[in-house]
């Protein structure tokens, strides 16, 4: 019964591996998939990091390039305006050239009217030839000088007029392209919320992922706890194994003592009994002895029939006895020949128990070894699972970091309160030469910061500190809480901090915060710096 208890410990034992090994190898099934989904979810997430990335790169630098194209229609509207002010001084002056070549012809006429009259009053001939020719030179003159001016205001309106067709076209298609980039970047902005939601789709999908890892982790650790169970049994069933193994060698030696001890009472009876056959036989020789000095003395039986019965007597009294011992000495030997055969029997039954229980724990032994190597097979797998786990874990780790840079680079560019220059985040508070700070700070002992000032960041954006801490530069601030951007165009080209450009001396910038300051013509928010 108890061999059969330990084979069946042994089958259970056997059975608790095999099932072990069988949740193993479906908890690795199961996390190589989730492996492959993390995988195909980190490459996808890259792939839309990117693509937003590319987007936000893009519709930045299409709102540079609206911006420029609009500030250069704003310009080409100016310079038409300009031309419209030049046509007008012009038909002004062609209007004044038309008012004088109408003078001109009035002082013809009246020339020829006085001509008329002064030979109606019968001039002389000479001073009234001398009278028209002087008048005619004046108004000769007088429309030469009209007639000059009025090609020239002619020429000029004409040029003005095709200046002024040359710059509606060019308006025209600035508006156009105006337009066009405005589409453009309204398609890009789409693209850029398609992108950011695609983002957090794929930022969901890794925390299921994430979630579905420490799931087949739970799975795993469950697992590990079943082949730690599993073993604690087999270690308890080899125990007990051992322990009946040490109670049937006991058996066993108990068996060879109780042999050893029958034969050495086989051999005492053995001795008992031949001595008790020598007596017998001594007895035997003093019994003829006694027979014949019997019959010697039978010739004087009359003096010594007295003596001669009394030793008769006494030999025959003494042949009963000893023919008792040796019946006695007989069965004392047949006792002891059948006890130490019945020894013998439970000495050999011993020996074949013995030998059985060895055959069992030979048995035992190989089955313990086919145990011990499945669970050796079963922690290699563990480890090179485990193994696996971590490279999946530092994958995870990569995509985690990637998607961090993306949204720091986002932050950058749509900035927001407490966002430095390279899209950090500022610490609510933080410690620097044993003073507590809160927000942007003047320390100018932080000789990388290049004068500026700045804060220390949550995580590793930024620069180092050299202490454990990063930091990061703040962007400068207007007026009404918003943060200038690092760069940006106006009048085509680039600006970096703030100008003064066409805000008669006081300096301004284009702000990172939609909705913040004030809007211009081109669509940028701005205000003015502090």
């Amino acid at each position: 019964q108890e061999r059969i208890k330990a084979e069946a410990a042994e089958n259970d034992a056997i059975l608790s591996a095999n099932d072990a090994q069988k949740e193993r190898q479906e908890a690795l099934a199961k996390i190589q998939a989730e492996e492959e989904k993390t995988k195909s979810a980190i490459e996808e997430k890259d792939a839309a990091s990117k693509a937003a990335a590319d987007a936000a790169k893009e519709e930045a630098e299409e709102e540079e390039l609206a911006k420029s194209e609009k500030t250069q229609i704003e310009e080409e509207e100016e310079n038409l305006k300009n031309a419209y002010a030049r046509a007008g001084e012009l038909e002004e002056k062609l209007k004044a050239s038309q008012a004088a070549r109408q003078a001109a012809e009035d002082a013809t006429k009246q020339a020829q009217e006085g001509e008329k009259k002064a030979e109606q009053e019968n001039l002389s001939e000479a001073a009234a030839e001398r009278f028209a020719k002087e008048l005619a030179g004046q108004q000769q003159a007088i429309a030469a000088n009209a007639t000059m001016r009025l090609e020239a205001a002619m020429a000029e309106r004409a040029k003005a007029e095709e200046q002024a067709a040359e710059e509606v076209k060019k308006a025209a298609s600035a508006s156009k392209k105006a337009e066009e980039e405005e589409q453009e970047a309204k398609t890009a902005g789409e693209e850029a919320a398609k992108a950011k939601a695609l983002m957090a789709k794929e930022e969901e999908e890794a925390k299921t992922a994430h979630e579905a890892a420490d799931a087949a982790n739970g799975r795993e650790e469950e697992a590990e706890k079943k082949l730690a169970a599993a073993l604690a049994r087999a270690e308890k069933e080899q125990e007990e194994a051992q322990k009946e193994e040490e109670e049937d060698r006991k058996k066993l030696k108990d068996a060879n003592d109780q042999f050893v001890q029958a034969s050495q009472a086989a051999a005492r009876a053995q001795e008992r009994a031949d001595e008790l056959e020598e007596q017998l036989k001594a007895a035997q020789r003093m019994a003829d002895a006694a027979q014949a000095r019997a019959e010697m003395y039978s010739a004087s039986a009359a003096s010594n029939a007295t003596a001669l019965e009394e030793e008769r007597k006494q030999a025959e009294a003494w042949k009963v006895e000893l023919e008792r011992r040796a019946a006695a000495a007989e069965e004392a030997t047949a006792k002891a020949r059948e006890d130490a055969d019945v020894k013998a029997k439970a000495l050999a039954d011993a020996q074949a128990a013995a030998a059985e229980s060895a055959k069992i724990h030979a048995k035992s032994d190989f089955i313990l070894d086919e145990l011990n190597q499945t669970i050796s097979d079963l922690r290699q797998k563990l480890m090179a699972t485990e193994t696996e786990k971590a490279a999946a874990e530092r994958e995870e780790s990569l995509a985690q970091q990637k998607q961090l840079m993306a949204k720091e680079e986002l932050l950058s560019i749509i900035g927001g309160k407490g966002v430095t220059q390279q899209g950090c985040v500022c610490k609510s508070s933080f410690t620097y030469e044993d003073k507590q700070h809160t927000g942007c700070i003047d320390a100018v002992s932080n000789l990388k910061a290049m004068g500026k000032k700045w804060c220390v960041v949550e995580g590793t954006c930024g620069s180092s500190l050299g202490d454990g801490q990063f930091f990061d530069t703040c962007p400068p601030l207007t007026k009404q809480g918003c943060s200038c951007r690092n760069s940006f165009m106006t009048k085509g080209h680039l600006v970096v901090g703030c100008t003064e450009e066409r805000s008669q001396g006081q300096p301004w910038c284009k702000v990172r915060e939609t909705g913040c300051g004030e809007q211009n013509g081109d669509g940028a928010w701005w205000d003015f710096c502090v």
